[in-house]
């Protein structure tokens, strides 16, 4: 069996990116008791919000993103820009941070080893983690063309969607879902090309099967599904990172500045600062996005 979980970060702030993630893997049986306490003695998956809270949360979220990168790869990216390979912002291309950033790289290795164990025991395997980040100014030319947040969010991940599709191979896709929409037929159709039958569409979780391919629009996927919580967690790594450039940018433009996480009212407060002390760029799409 295929299983695929498509997760975003990023949907509430002004600043900085809109960040995406599907995860694809294969295993004989559900990925679900590989969330069961007891595995984050090695890995510990699950919502990247709950991953991040707390002392040490970037560190936690690091070390867990970098080792299912690793067990991928081969690898640890060595920059932001191998990791995030979509942004071309002023800051990510001045701060090209080198990763990992907090973590160390045996720890990863060795985290990587101990997770191969596990998935060979159980006959999983990891088979693709593909990702985007869309920069402010991208996004509101998006907000342009398609008027509203909703639109534009599910726009950006009709990629990751139609990409994580294996014909004639029994799957499973979960995506986390967001706002209040339950009809989802008419657009999986037409972004696949496929006729999807119904199975079942309800305000916190919609069904859609074609041929052995089944997907899913769950409220709170990323706390309960296993593919999609990696997913969570693989684009809140690339936003934490790029706003980590993006700081690191402006403090060094304006020594002192209070950094920013981007969200509405903290967002508002750094753009006034930057206004105040006459660094706001001139296109201010560079910087801020609309909705």
């Amino acid at each position: 069996m295929i299983y695929s979980g498509i997760d975003e970060a990023g949907l509430g702030p002004i600043l900085g990116p809109y960040c995406a993630t599907a995860v694809t893997m294969s295993s004989p049986s559900p990925l679900k008791e590989l969330m069961e306490d007891q595995q984050k003695r090695i890995f510990y998956i699950d919502d990247s919000k709950k991953v991040y809270q707390g002392k040490g949360g970037l560190l936690r979220l690091e070390q867990n993103v970098l080792s299912f990168y690793y067990l991928l790869n081969g690898s640890i990216p060595k920059n932001t820009s191998e990791f995030i390979p979509s942004l071309n912002s002023p800051w990510n291309k001045k701060y090209n941070l080198s990763l990992p950033l907090l973590a160390k790289e045996k720890d990863i290795v060795d985290k990587s080893t101990s997770i191969l164990k596990i998935f060979k025991q159980r006959g999983v395997k990891m088979l693709d983690i593909k990702r985007t980040a869309v920069s402010p100014s991208n996004f509101n030319h998006l907000i342009d063309l398609y008027d509203n947040k909703s639109s534009v969010c599910q726009k950006i991940i009709e990629p990751l969607i139609s990409t994580a599709i294996i014909k004639g191979r029994e799957q499973v896709i979960t995506i986390d879902k967001q706002g209040g929409r339950k009809f989802y037929k008419p657009y999986l159709d037409e972004i696949t090309g496929f006729q999807f039958t119904i199975i079942k569409e309800e305000a916190n979780h919609s069904h859609y099967k074609w041929d052995t391919n089944h997907i899913h629009f769950k409220a709170k996927a990323d706390s309960t599904d296993f593919t999609t919580a990696l997913a969570s967690m693989f684009s809140k790594y690339m936003r934490e990172i790029s706003m980590k450039s993006f700081n690191d940018y402006w403090d060094n433009i304006i020594p002192g500045i209070k950094r920013t996480a981007g969200y509405y009212t903290d967002g508002l407060r750094f753009l006034e600062e930057l206004k105040n002390r006459d660094k706001m760029p001139s296109n201010k799409d560079l910087i801020q996005r609309k909705k």
